[in-house]
């Protein structure tokens, strides 16, 4: 398996941060926003943390697009790889005439940042950090997809993003995600057991095409406690 004809590298790109709008204010803010952080952190250190998770991470981003797809009953074919994506993912790609996979990763030294604050029984601290890695991750892939169409030139509509892992998809189909593209540029491995390494990275799909219709997420049906949608 590999990647195919029909696969077309959108974009691989080393990612400054202030330049998709992770700044140290949106961080400060989506920190203070979190209950009760502000009651136990003083302005001070929260930006002192904010610095210190900027001058950790090392963002990155791989997008590529397969122009064809097709969404059956409880599956996703893809380049003749079929995926159990089942009825809830799918209901998010009725209507796609592509899908767009995508990879990003913030790098492994966060990782590296929160384990000596856990053990340095700093919890809120490595709370915190934990908190704005999980969340900057998404919003590389948020600046990205919403600017699909003006990026890349394509005047259609953008589908919800899915994941292996939710909604019923079985984690281990990371594994035939990762298969679809040879040669990944972006730092990202895949252990046997489908866990990403750096942790603090995503990767998933989503679907195109001028008759998409985009939907909202059906969490109030989903039994995944720990969610990241659940969360934003």
């Amino acid at each position: 398996m590999g990647s195919g004809k029909d696969n077309t590298l959108l974009t691989y790109q080393k990612v400054i941060p202030s330049e998709i709008g992770i700044t140290p204010t949106k961080l400060f803010l989506l920190a203070k926003a979190q209950a009760g952080i502000s009651e136990i952190l003083a302005d001070e250190q929260i930006e002192s943390l904010v610095d210190v998770f900027l001058n950790s991470i090392s963002p990155e981003v791989e997008l590529h697009r397969y122009k064809s797809c097709k969404v059956i009953k409880g599956e996703l074919i893809l380049n003749s790889i079929r995926f159990g994506t089942g009825n809830i993912i799918n209901s998010h790609l009725q209507g796609a005439e592509g899908i767009v996979l995508f990879f990003a990763t913030i790098g492994g030294k966060i990782s590296q940042e929160i384990n000596r604050l856990q053990l340095s029984n700093e919890q809120v601290e490595a709370f915190l950090i934990d908190y704005l890695a999980s969340e900057s991750v998404e919003l590389i892939i948020d600046y990205f997809q919403n600017k699909f169409a003006t990026i890349f030139g394509m005047q259609v509509i953008s589908g919800n993003r899915v994941s292996p892992g939710y909604c019923g998809w079985d984690v281990s189909e990371q594994q035939k995600l990762f298969s679809l593209v040879n040669d990944m540029r972006i730092g990202i491995k895949l252990t046997e057991s489908s866990l990403m390494i750096p942790i603090k990275s995503i990767s998933g799909l989503w679907g195109f095409g001028e008759k998409l219709k985009k939907k909202e997420y059906n969490c109030n049906k989903c039994e995944e406690a720990m969610c990241y949608k659940k969360f934003r």
